[in-house]
């Protein structure tokens, strides 16, 4: 099992605060002060000095467009479980939002109804969404083909599986982001954790109860502190 644990960026406007006089370019912009204009006097040059001030606005405004971040819009992923309801998901810079489960842990699993390991992990899957209840979701992913109606009924009931599963038709956009982002190469089972919306780790092959458990936990912990210091 390959277990990875995400660094996140800082908050921009945080990251601004601490690094003032950091960037020489940012640095050296220069604010004007229209009682200041060079080359024009106070009071017989109004005209020149609203000139400068435009120029100077332009290359602020300019300078500030090219540091700023940029706008990505996010896709959207409408997704069905195997029993028809609807799932969507929300492609973010750093991880996933899903609009159906606000203010949770989401473990986002990738499977394949063949793969041993993959049947092995649903009981630990189950037994956490036992043990953090309404606080963690599991959504799971289904790539290696689509399971008629009859077969995914036997196949939950069989497993005693109480979260939803998607099938593969449908959900290949999602592989290939998920792919292309976390460089996942096919290893099955495959799971992000998100929380509120960003990817705090990934687990590449078989994982167990105690490391998922130590790793969610990490998380309930980090959101309690959170709402402690806000």
């Amino acid at each position: 099992m390959k277990r990875v644990k995400f660094i996140q960026e800082a908050i921009l406007s945080v990251s601004l605060l601490f690094t003032v006089g950091c960037s020489t370019k940012i640095e050296s912009a220069k604010v004007f002060n229209p009682k200041k204009a060079t080359g024009c006097l106070e009071k017989k040059a109004r005209g020149c000095q609203q000139k400068s001030f435009l120029i100077e606005s332009s290359s602020n405004r300019n300078l500030f467009e090219q540091y700023a971040p940029k706008r990505v819009e996010s896709k959207i992923f409408k997704l069905k479980t195997v029993d028809g309801k609807r799932v969507d998901i929300i492609e973010k810079k750093n991880g996933f939002i899903f609009p159906q489960f606000p203010n949770k842990v989401v473990v986002l699993e990738f499977f394949g109804k063949e793969c041993h390991h993959c049947i092995q992990e649903i009981a630990t899957l189950n037994r956490l969404r036992q043990k953090y209840a309404n606080q963690l979701e599991i959504i799971s992913i289904q790539i290696d083909g689509q399971m008629g109606k009859k077969f995914a009924n036997n196949f939950i009931n069989k497993h005693n599986i109480t979260y939803p599963i998607i099938d593969k038709h449908g959900s290949e956009n999602l592989q290939s982001i998920v792919k292309e982002k976390y460089e996942w190469r096919g290893i099955l089972p495959y799971m992000l954790v998100i929380n509120r919306g960003v990817t705090e780790y990934s687990y590449s092959g078989k994982v167990d109860y105690k490391q998922l458990h130590n790793d969610i936990s990490s998380i309930k912990k980090d959101n309690l502190l959170a709402r402690r210091v806000y």
